[in-house]
């Protein structure tokens, strides 16, 4: 979601959707054949309308952005209220706590901006600990490591900085993580409160990669200040494609001598891309780790229930669902205490009921996956030949 001209020195085939610029009447046009490059709203190489599929995708892509910035403020008002009382109640010692501290005149008020205040993601999974069964060495420590890393990315920058240094005794250097001879490159996903954050989501534009310039420059500076120190790269949801994404611009760009320091990355949860065709511009390409509900993982050439609307789906998801909502209340007493699920992530277990799946794409299953999974699934890993 931007004004910026599309760079069209990194790909002949562009598309720079511009939705501030769009009325309704050319939001319907957009279905009919007409020179769609040639609109305000819409900066593409000539003959992009040519084909219906991919003025379909460019109409559901500019109706979501619209949407988004429809809703922004009043989400950004509700997640901001949403979090404050969810801090209330932390700071306070719970609801009972703060009911008694309002009766006595003494609340204590959060602030944002300290090492305290927690996002609604970190509220899902309240842990910050790292496993200490898992060893530096252990096949599952960087998966591991990378997750955490992955799940605090969310939070505010004191916060980061604290649990870094004082919970994992790593070093802090504002975009990157240090550990011993490992720096730990995290891409944060979607905040949930965040219109601008969708959008990103929603948006099929191709964008000038600027943190990519600033990233690549510290990770430059600090491989190349010692010579045995390697990186690795992760993310969670939206972070996750850009993880992927990251080396991948790195061999783009010719960067062989960094690429060999590349340790593993670590994608968590990247968003589903079903289709492999011209409209959407995606294709698949390896393998990935699916771990199913009861943690269990498998190596996989593309994961299950690809078309995630399927009708035929609708009733096992379903049923996986309230299981997830049954193993929330049991877990604590099979794996231990660590594994507690509060009252916020049981009731987003009850919004999966709704919409499936969603409840699963919280930090807590990640975590959950990456201590209770095999540790060969985590391993280097290659398809067997067809």
């Amino acid at each position: 979601m931007t004004t910026k001209k599309c760079n069209k020195e990194f790909s002949s085939d562009y598309t720079l959707l511009i939705p501030e610029k769009l009325s309704f009447y050319e939001l319907i046009r957009i279905l009919f054949p007409g020179g769609i490059e040639k609109r305000a709203f819409v900066d593409c190489q000539e003959g992009a309308d040519s084909n219906f599929e991919r003025r379909w995708i460019i109409f559901i892509s500019i109706l979501a952005q619209k949407l988004l910035q429809f809703v922004a403020k009043p989400l950004s008002w509700f997640g901001s209220a949403f979090e404050m009382g969810l801090n209330l109640c932390s700071t306070n010692g719970g609801f009972g706590m703060l009911l008694l501290n309002y009766l006595r005149g003494k609340i204590q008020w959060p602030d944002k901006t300290s090492p305290t205040f927690s996002s609604s993601c970190g509220h899902l999974d309240k842990r910050v600990e790292l496993d200490k069964s898992i060893e530096p060495g252990d096949s599952k420590y960087h998966a591991a490591l990378s997750m955490m890393c992955a799940k605090i990315a969310y939070e505010n920058k004191a916060y980061i900085k604290t649990t870094v240094e004082d919970q994992w005794k790593m070093e802090f250097l504002d975009l990157l993580i240090l550990e011993c001879d490992t720096i730990v490159v995290t891409f944060r996903g979607t905040e949930a409160f965040d219109a601008d954050a969708w959008c990103t989501d929603f948006d099929i534009s191709c964008h000038p990669p600027v943190a990519y310039y600033a990233i690549r420059k510290m990770l430059r500076e600090r491989l190349q200040a010692n010579g045995e120190t390697k990186f690795l790269v992760t993310g969670h949801s939206l972070g996750a494609a850009l993880a992927i994404l990251f080396p991948a611009v790195l061999a783009l760009h010719e960067e062989t001598w960094m690429l060999k320091r590349l340790r593993v990355y670590i994608p968590l949860d990247n968003p589903g891309l079903p289709y492999d065709d011209k409209a959407l511009m995606f294709k698949h390409f390896g393998t990935c780790v699916y771990y199913n509900s009861i943690y269990e993982g498998k190596i996989v050439a593309e994961e299950p229930n690809k078309n995630y609307f399927s009708p035929l789906m609708a009733i096992p998801k379903t049923l996986n669902a309230v299981w997830e909502l049954i193993r929330s209340f049991i877990i604590a007493h099979l794996k231990g205490k660590e594994y507690t699920e509060g009252w916020l992530l049981r009731v987003f277990r009850v919004l999966g009921l709704i919409v499936p799946g969603v409840s699963a794409h919280g930090p807590q299953d990640y975590v959950n996956s990456t201590r209770l999974g095999s540790s060969a699934s985590l391993l280097p890993h290659q398809i067997p030949a067809q």
